[in-house]
């Protein structure tokens, strides 16, 4: 299993093909550059974007994430019916910091609040950021030395559907093209934090780290 279909860096033009496969023609100079860096924990991630966004105001930079965390902040839920923003439950609560999903899809990454929230792939497809914190979540681990999802922590309800019709290989491949969106996002820097220790393990071994 592959780790990521094709990494693309766009601000040192270097193609990643295959996705940390074994080919020895794969280029991993992108991960020894400045554009890349991985983090040991949810706020070093957090900070990475806030960091940025203070030193370059005018830049666009956002925390986006798999879909590894309920969205308990949806004002469709019953239970959130008439609540303000600030009212609403946090969906990610790591490292004392607390933070909410998206609170909307279209042009989420416009919204002010947006950089007060984390992404999903719903609301960052489509868009480029200067800079992008990525949350590698617990929805993917390493088994036999294969990437492989974890189903019961995929938790995108419209994504509940696949996991009964996808085998785990579909569903694997399935999260990890989320994954690929992700990390294709940031054009001048990303900073990645893998919630699961043996998939940075293993990213690190493939690419030489």
């Amino acid at each position: 299993m592959r780790l990521f279909h094709q990494y693309y860096c766009p601000s040192t033009r270097f193609d990643i093909e295959p996705q940390l496969s074994d080919d020895k023609n794969f280029n991993s100079k992108v991960f020894e550059d400045d554009y890349f860096k991985i983090v040991d924990t949810f706020k070093e991630v957090i900070d990475y974007v806030d960091d940025h966004s203070h030193a370059y105001p005018k830049t666009t930079n956002r925390v986006i994430a798999g879909y590894c965390r309920e969205w308990a902040s949806n004002t469709g839920k019953k239970e959130n019916k008439g609540k303000k923003a600030e009212e609403l439950p946090f969906d990610w609560n790591e490292d004392g910091i607390q933070k909410r999903w998206n609170s909307t899809y279209e042009d989420w990454v416009k919204k002010p609040n947006s950089e007060k929230e984390i992404g999903s792939i719903h609301a960052i497809q489509g868009y480029d950021l200067n800079y992008s914190g990525v949350i590698i979540g617990s929805d993917i681990t390493v088994e036999n030395g294969q990437i492989v999802a974890v189903p019961e922590n995929y938790k995108d309800i419209g994504g509940t559907p696949l996991k009964e019709e996808f085998s785990l290989s579909e569903l694997t491949e399935y999260i990890l093209n989320i994954y690929y969106v992700l990390l294709s996002r940031g054009i001048d820097g990303c900073a990645v934090y893998f919630e699961d220790k043996s998939v940075e393990k293993l990213f690190k071994e493939r690419v030489g780290l």
